[in-house]
């Protein structure tokens, strides 16, 4: 995670939208472990890469199980 990463995730503590306990239970858990989401990683790629090709690969893998 960037400092820019966790930046944004202090931003997200203030803003009204996500001020519910979930919301602040994850972004706390994000800042914690200092490591995005698996999702999030790839999404520097674009959503076409995630839909055309994570998210096929993580279903054919979980198929497999």
């Amino acid at each position: 995670m960037t400092e820019l990463d966790v930046k944004r995730l202090y931003e997200l503590k203030k803003d009204p939208r996500y001020k519910g306990k979930l919301w602040n239970r994850e972004i706390e858990t994000f800042i914690k472990i200092k490591k995005k989401a698996e999702q999030e990683a790839f999404s520097k790629y674009g959503l076409t890469y995630i839909v055309d090709e994570y998210l096929p690969a993580k279903l054919e893998m979980a198929e497999s199980e």
